[in-house]
C-alpha cells in the first residue's frame, strides 16, 4: 500500500480565518476514514465516515468558524472494526 504524507485540505491562505484541516490518507482511498477534531481547549471530538468524501467535507467544515470553530481536523484511516458514527458531513453538522 503506498504512502502518503500529511496534506493540508482546508485553512491555508492569508485571508483564512479558522482552523487547519489535514488528511493523512489518499483521496482515492476507499473504506471508511475517522476525523479527530481538535478544539482550543484540547478536547478532541471523533466521527467515523463511510468514505473520503464526507470525511474531507466534515474536516472542512470542522475548521471553519461559523460552523465547527475546532482550530484542527485531521482525516485518517478507520481502523479495522471501527464503527461509521455519520453517514454524511450534513448528519455531524446537525449534531
Amino acid at each position: 500500500m503506498p504512502q502518503y504524507s500529511r496534506r493540508v485540505i482546508a485553512g491555508s491562505g492569508e485571508t483564512w480565518v479558522g482552523g487547519v484541516a489535514w488528511s493523512d490518507v489518499s483521496e482515492e482511498h476507499e473504506g471508511p476514514c475517522r476525523v479527530s477534531f481538535n478544539s482550543r481547549t484540547g478536547r478532541v471530538d471523533v466521527a467515523v465516515f463511510p468514505n473520503y468524501c464526507e470525511a474531507h467535507a466534515a474536516a472542512m467544515c470542522g475548521v471553519t468558524v461559523e460552523l465547527g470553530g475546532y482550530c484542527e481536523a485531521v482525516v485518517t484511516a478507520a481502523v479495522d472494526g471501527e464503527t461509521v458514527t455519520h453517514q454524511t458531513s450534513a448528519s455531524w453538522l446537525q449534531e
